[in-house]
């Protein structure tokens, strides 16, 4: 899910450090994504969905990823997404 940028793969990395978060993260992503139409992104790193509805959908689903986080860590991401 997280196309190997380094960041996201920290991230990742970190959150499966702990199994409980991990699989809240999990859960949260697999039902929000084909609901949006993610699936194929996500799967295959393309989408059929017009660019509008792509990042309408990447859109809510980077906050439904955010909100799983701990509170400094979601902070943190704030913060960068502001600059």
């Amino acid at each position: 899910m997280v196309q190997g940028h380094p960041k996201l793969l920290e991230l990742a990395d970190a959150a499966a450090a702990n199994p409980d978060r991990l699989d809240t993260q999990l859960a949260a992503a697999e039902s929000a994504a084909p609901m949006q139409g993610l699936d194929a992104f996500f799967r295959d790193g393309t989408s059929t969905l017009d660019p509008t509805q792509f990042l309408a959908a990447l859109s809510a689903w980077t906050t439904m990823a955010l909100t799983v986080l701990p509170l400094p860590a979601r902070l943190l991401a704030e913060f960068v997404a502001c600059i």
